[in-house]
């Protein structure tokens, strides 16, 4: 956890945060949208609406990867920020925000999730609603934008530095984040 932090400080990424809780990392986040609980999939549906709205998807990109587009266009026109702002809590403007900033930065936004959202009945429906938002700005399989969720190892989630984490020596973990880890593969690429 405290490595993910230090890292984030020293390359200043943009960390927004969506959940109902104030929870630790939030003073580090630029922003935090405190939903209300399970209102997660229209916040994001609303984040596609504002992005298919303004016209701020590679059209080409689109075309070619997804099926179904005009309908889903169809499907979020619903969606817009000032109705969704009632049932969410998440201010209007900061969904356009950030939906903008997202945009803004296609293939280089990852969605990193813990594994407390999809304890709840609508996971599918929160799963699929980021994958499109994500597929809208081409943020799907890439280095620095992609969608991926942790549970326990916090470190291989937030950043790319997974190379040299995955090779730590778990019983001689460095504590101090200026420093490297200290390696002792205990696994090998064929194995896994």
């Amino acid at each position: 956890g405290l490595k993910a932090v230090d890292l984030a400080r020293a390359h200043k990424p943009d960390l927004i945060i969506i959940d109902p809780r104030a929870i630790e990392l939030c003073e580090f986040a630029t922003l935090h949208l405190q939903l209300h609980a399970g209102t997660n999939v229209v916040l994001f549906n609303a984040l596609g609406a504002v992005i298919v709205e303004e016209g701020l998807v590679d059209e080409e990109f689109i075309r070619t990867r997804l099926t179904e587009f005009d309908e889903y266009r169809d499907f979020i026109r619903q969606f817009v920020p000032e109705k969704v702002e009632k049932i969410t809590w998440a201010p209007a403007t900061a969904v356009r925000s950030l939906a903008r900033q997202i945009a803004a930065n296609m293939e280089r936004t990852l969605f990193v999730m813990g594994m407390g959202p999809n304890q709840f009945f609508n996971s599918d429906l929160k799963d699929r609603a980021i994958f499109l938002v994500a597929s809208l700005t081409r943020n799907v399989g890439r280095i620095g934008g992609n969608v991926g969720s942790y549970s326990g190892n916090y470190r291989g989630s937030f950043f790319n530095g997974l190379g040299q984490y995955i090779g730590e020596n778990p019983f001689d973990v460095e504590l101090d984040p200026s420093v490297p880890a200290r390696r002792r593969t205990y696994w090998k690429p064929e194995s896994v």
